[in-house]
């Protein structure tokens, strides 16, 4: 599991992305966040963020949607006495104005990092 977690962020760091350093544990386990390459201008991700969970028996991974790539952090928190769960906070690129995007992800049953927050329906006004 550990060799797999190492080749998983050295595959990262090769195609360009970094990880964050000093992320904080969940529950025992090891919350890594990948960081995309950011374009020439320094206003757009060349990539998606990506917060994972070195879970047993795999790791979990979340990844917010295509644009969604600059400033990423996470934060562990206590939603009640039983259940943790990672806040994952990352930003859209942008000249005039960005978007935040905002996951509050626990794990899942398919082997995926679940967002409490959002469901599959879309939002409208």
């Amino acid at each position: 599991m550990r060799f797999s977690l190492l080749f998983f962020i050295a595959a990262q760091l090769v195609s360009g992305q970094t990880v964050l350093p000093d992320t904080p544990k969940f529950p025992g386990a090891t919350v890594t966040v990948t960081v995309p390459p950011i374009d020439p201008d320094g206003e757009f991700p060349l990539g998606t963020a990506r917060v994972c969970v070195d879970l047993k028996p795999q790791p979990q991974c979340y990844t917010p949607p295509k644009e969604y790539g600059m400033n990423p952090s996470v934060s562990v928190i206590q939603v009640d006495k039983n259940t943790p769960a990672l806040l994952f906070e990352v930003e859209s690129g942008g000249v005039t104005g960005y978007l935040i995007h905002l996951a509050l992800l626990r794990p899942g049953p398919d082997g995926r990092l679940e967002d409490m927050l959002y469901r599959g329906d879309p939002l409208s006004n």
